[in-house]
């Protein structure tokens, strides 16, 4: 029975990931496509492409560390959100899920936060510690 459930965790965890996978991966190309109409010799057009573009690669570092990458999606998200409020003309608070791209990282990063609170959660009330290794 134990092995049952840990087996069903570990495949909703497996699909979360790749559910996080694909929504950043949107989020990535479609901030590629964004980043080719700018002038990448001006810097401020430069760190709009790097912001556009860093979904995927930050989350990749999902295999090496899962609570690190929370935290470097989240500080992209708000490091994305004020590049986009400091782009207007004159800088002002704007919307951070206004493009599709804002949408797809909001949506990744909040299956894969919730991925990693309910598998921690279900680690603390199955061993009464965290033995998740997570």
């Amino acid at each position: 029975m134990q092995e049952e459930v840990t087996t069903r965790s570990h495949s909703v965890q497996t699909a979360a990931d790749v559910l996080t996978a694909l929504l950043l991966g949107c989020d990535s190309i479609w901030g590629f496509v964004m980043a080719l109409a700018l002038d990448l010799r001006n810097p401020w057009s430069l760190v709009n492409a790097l912001v556009f573009t860093l979904a995927l690669p930050v989350f990749s570092l999902v295999f090496w560390r899962r609570r690190l990458t929370i935290v470097l999606l989240w500080a992209l998200f708000f490091l994305r959100w004020g590049v986009e409020c400091l782009n207007g003309k004159p800088p002002a608070l704007c919307n951070p899920i206004q493009w599709p791209m804002g949408v797809f990282l909001l949506m990744g990063l909040l299956v894969f936060q919730l991925n990693y609170l309910l598998n921690r959660s279900d680690a603390t009330r199955r061993y009464g510690t965290d033995h998740s290794s997570l």
